[in-house]
């Protein structure tokens, strides 16, 4: 299943409390309104407005000022972009989208030794008499674990190639020739697993099931809380230590739950390096 990357960092947000979701109902070059947004005078100072939809105005900007009675956000200096009044936006307090972000890749790198995700690209084609395909760059890392041919009508598999083998550079995949023969202008499918992605934008995704995404998020949330931390004073530390370790707890204990849970079925039996 893919995630959007901005998803991810909203459950972040919501996990720790710091982040709310609204819908702009009006915007000049320097304010954001949102009309249905109630929290008391100044409650926003001093956060972040985080545009993320549409991806053409994605931006982050500080804010200055909440004025509660015209549900008005001003922010410091101007939009990069001209918004049009009903953007989606997240709105965040203690720390900035930016960190969440950096939040995320973070746990996405701790979290590579325990989680992957499913690989799958159906870009090739059998050419008749040529019985070799370059592997994508994707799989490159984990290899292919299985192949399988289209049907060209429906995109549904209609045969399993169970001898496929890679030429002793590992970038190569030999096919059997009766299955180029027999499926010559078919589009392959390939399948396999690799390493988490960090995506670079919004759009981007994270390729996880539920139970996988809540770990990531739950480790996200744990290096955020270290980010804050690192800028409070020390009261506001103690404070919040206990918190940060509780997401620590649980995030392991996720990690002991759901980790290594590459569903790609296991390789073919005849598959072979050679």
């Amino acid at each position: 299943m893919a995630t959007a990357f901005s998803t991810i960092r909203q459950d972040v947000g919501r996990k720790l409390g710091w982040m709310e979701l609204g819908t702009l109902t009006a915007a000049t070059t320097t304010t954001a309104t949102d009309n249905t947004r109630y929290d008391p005078d100044d409650f926003w100072n001093e956060g972040w407005l985080r545009i993320y939809s549409p991806v053409a105005d994605a931006q982050n900007r500080r804010i200055s000022d909440w004025a509660r009675t015209t549900n008005l956000f001003t922010i410091y200096g101007t939009f990069g972009t001209t918004l049009d009044g009903n953007e989606l936006y997240e709105a965040w307090r203690y720390v900035s989208p930016t960190d969440a972000d950096q939040a995320i890749y973070r746990a996405i790198r701790n979290v590579r030794p325990f989680l992957f995700q499913n690989l799958s690209n159906a870009s090739l084609t059998i050419t008749g008499g040529t019985y070799t395909v370059t592997v994508p760059a994707a799989f490159l890392n984990w290899g292919v674990h299985r192949v399988e041919v289209l049907d060209p009508g429906t995109g549904t598999p209609i045969f399993s190639v169970t001898e496929f083998r890679y030429r002793g550079d590992g970038t190569t995949l030999e096919l059997p020739a009766y299955v180029v023969d027999s499926y010559a202008g078919y589009t392959l499918r390939l399948s396999g697993i690799g390493e988490l992605t960090e995506p670079t934008t919004d759009a981007g995704t994270v390729e996880s099931d539920y139970p996988e995404l809540h770990m990531l998020v739950l480790g996200a949330a744990a290096e955020l809380m270290e980010i804050r931390l690192f800028r409070e004073p020390i009261q506001n530390q103690e404070k919040l230590n206990p918190l940060l370790g509780i997401l620590r707890r649980d995030y392991e204990q996720a990690v002991k739950r759901y980790g290594k849970r590459a569903d790609y079925g296991g390789p073919p039996a005849h598959t072979a390096w050679v």
